[in-house]
């Protein structure tokens, strides 16, 4: 888990493990066991949100399980947390990805897809930015 001279981690896990049917309790039980080791090895530690797509309604339950619990509670454990499930969601589904922003595989994002995961990420609070 350590990366020689990084400062900050930012935790977007999930995806694969809810589609191997993990459940959503035992992925935020994984989140804070991730937060209780990263602490030690690193100055700031930020949680994202489970991008949509890809998954069966019951799987989709327990993303939205996690990503209810991110948003609600992350910040008890997280420094931030960045929402990368909104801006790439479809307006008619949360559950989907965006065709815009689909790879093609409707379950991974493609360059522009990135890139509102990299907006959604707010710079100031790393600790390279000002004021850190």
């Amino acid at each position: 888990m350590e990366q020689p001279g990084a400062t900050d981690l930012i935790v977007h896990i999930g995806s694969n493990d809810l589609r191997f049917g993990v459940s959503g309790e035992t992925l935020i039980d994984a989140f804070q066991q991730v937060m209780s080791r990263a602490w030690k090895t690193y100055k700031r530690v930020f949680g994202t949100t489970i991008l949509p797509g890809g998954y069966s309604p019951e799987q989709e339950e327990e993303r939205h399980l996690v990503n209810t619990w991110m948003l609600e509670h992350g910040n008890q454990w997280f420094d931030a947390v960045f929402d990368f499930a909104k801006p790439l969601c479809s307006p008619e589904n949360e559950a989907v990805l965006d065709p815009t922003y689909d790879s093609g595989d409707g379950a991974h994002s493609n360059d522009e897809g990135y890139q509102l995961m990299a907006a959604a990420v707010d710079i100031s609070q790393l600790t390279g930015s000002s004021g850190r």
